[in-house]
């Protein structure tokens, strides 16, 4: 008989056995039969991680977002990130995240500065033609006007959000601005 052959057995049985116990080199069989339950359980040992049920995707506006999220939201930022960037990545996001019932992009910010107005509008439809197909509701947060960065700029991202609402209602895509009023 080879090594692999021999019987398995607890190491630690000679800790559980009550002092001046007879049989020393053989383990009880109390603990062969917990041994054999734990190697037969199919639960996972340890605790079961929580899965998220929101998801916030968006670039540097939402870093700082998880802290003031509860257990069942995760935060994924993308600093850099354009929204055509975004659009590429979410379906793959998605299924990274089946428990997810709610996402919330945030995208936009950094595409302004190209100050293309037609280009991102196109983008955005590709991005809202995407998570369309997603089962979970999406809701868009548009980029949001910095203070002190010049009237162009409040502009641009005043007349930007002004269409993200009519082309969210378009996709049956929720957006934040609905409920203010910028209608």
């Amino acid at each position: 008989k080879n090594a692999y052959n021999s019987s398995i057995s607890n190491r630690f049985a000679p800790l559980s056995k009550d002092p001046g116990s007879i049989s020393d080199n053989h383990p009880s069989k109390s603990s062969e039969v917990r041994s054999e339950n734990l190697l037969k359980s199919k639960r996972p040992q340890g605790k079961l991680k929580a899965r998220p049920e929101t998801l916030i995707v968006g670039d540097s506006a939402v870093k700082d977002v998880q802290r003031m999220c509860g257990k069942n939201t995760k935060v994924l930022c993308f600093p850099k990130d354009m929204v055509n960037n975004l659009k590429e990545r979410i379906l793959q996001i998605a299924d990274e995240y089946p428990t997810v019932m709610n996402i919330v992009l945030h995208t936009g910010s950094n595409d302004v500065s190209k100050q293309q107005s037609e280009v991102l509008k196109r983008d955005f439809t590709g991005l809202l033609n995407t998570v369309n197909s997603l089962n979970a509701a999406v809701f868009i947060s548009g980029p949001v006007p910095p203070v002190r960065r010049g009237d162009e700029r409040f502009s641009r991202l005043f007349t930007l959000n002004k269409w993200l609402i009519s082309a969210c209602t378009d996709h049956s895509v929720m957006n934040r601005l609905k409920r203010t009023h910028l209608k």
